[in-house]
């Protein structure tokens, strides 16, 4: 249906635009080809543990049968996926008590909530908010927000949040405290910054080489570099950094960074169209353990003498 469609063209301006310009994510513009885009990296400030707590306000909702709404929110933050809350049945006055963590970067960035009622066919809209970090700061933590229609007019309902924010530190104490573990908890942070391949074999030139970065279920990708000669692009030799995709952010949790978890580490890959030329992989404990927590290098990448320049920083909270 139209308003189907509507939704999911939304979604796919969103997702285009927090994968470019939606912090933590910056857009780089390299003015000086000399320029190091390690020099200029910034991480996030930090991490936001974000608490629904509760909710008020809500009415018996009118139909053939009269119906209790079955509250749940959806928390939209930054360039993150949305999160819901559990579903809180038959409740006017529902609490859930329920966190998520996310990296921040500025206290101005907004929260999203949107509130609705589970139903059977479909769900009912029942009001929306935006607070931003500093607000419930100044609030000492806690704010409770009005709801507003799709007409910007209040409901009269009400939802609680809470915010609590964890700074970025060469300290690794956060990744083994129970604090930070748990379901929707982080403990830390990876910025994988990705320079360029040297030696690329020329069968490859012509469809261009990228690099895709894996972390257990986390995938990202720089752009591809197809050969430009006029434009002093040189496939042999690709620059990735000049791209805004080759600058990630890694939310880290205790379970990926857990010694005996035999599938952990990051793994580069080093991609022809959807062919793999070769894969390195840097175990995390190989950059905790350097004083700076930072690795910066240039590797092997495969069996076709392919190096890749890269950097990692991880940081706890």
């Amino acid at each position: 249906d139209q308003i189907g469609l509507h939704d999911k063209i939304l979604d796919f301006v969103r997702f285009t635009v927090n994968d470019i310009v939606v912090l933590p994510t910056r857009m780089n513009v390299i003015l000086d080809e000399g320029t190091n885009l390690m020099s200029i990296y910034q991480q996030p400030t930090g991490m936001a543990r974000i608490t629904v707590v509760k909710g008020r306000g809500f009415e018996v909702i009118k139909g053939i049968l009269d119906d209790i709404p079955d509250c749940y929110c959806n928390i939209r933050f930054g360039v993150n996926d949305t999160w819901s809350t559990s579903v809180q049945n038959n409740n006017m006055s529902p609490e859930w008590n329920e966190q998520h963590d996310y990296l921040y970067s500025e206290g101005d960035q907004i929260i999203h909530i949107d509130v609705y009622d589970q139903g059977i066919a479909s769900d009912t809209f029942l009001g929306r908010a935006r607070v931003t970090i500093n607000e419930i700061e100044e609030a000492e933590g806690t704010l409770e927000v009005l709801l507003q229609d799709n007409d910007l007019k209040p409901t009269g309902s009400y939802v609680t949040i809470s915010c609590k924010i964890f700074h970025l530190t060469p300290r690794q104490d956060s990744f083994e405290l129970p604090l930070y573990k748990g379901k929707n908890l982080l403990c830390g942070h990876a910025g994988i910054l990705i320079a360029q391949a040297i030696n690329v074999p020329e069968k490859y030139h012509k469809t261009g080489t990228s690099i895709k970065v894996t972390c257990g279920k986390t995938v990202f990708n720089t752009g591809v570099v197809m050969p430009l000669p006029e434009q002093g692009v040189d496939a042999k030799n690709p620059v990735y950094k000049t791209d805004y995709n080759s600058i990630f952010h890694l939310p880290l949790t205790q379970e990926m960074l857990d010694k005996t978890n035999t599938k952990g580490g990051i793994v580069f890959t080093l991609m022809n169209g959807s062919t793999e030329i070769g894969t390195h992989t840097v175990a995390h404990q190989s950059v905790m353990d350097l004083p700076s927590n930072w690795f910066n290098q240039t590797c092997k990448i495969g069996d076709e003498g392919v190096s890749f320049e890269f950097s990692v920083s991880i940081l706890g909270l």
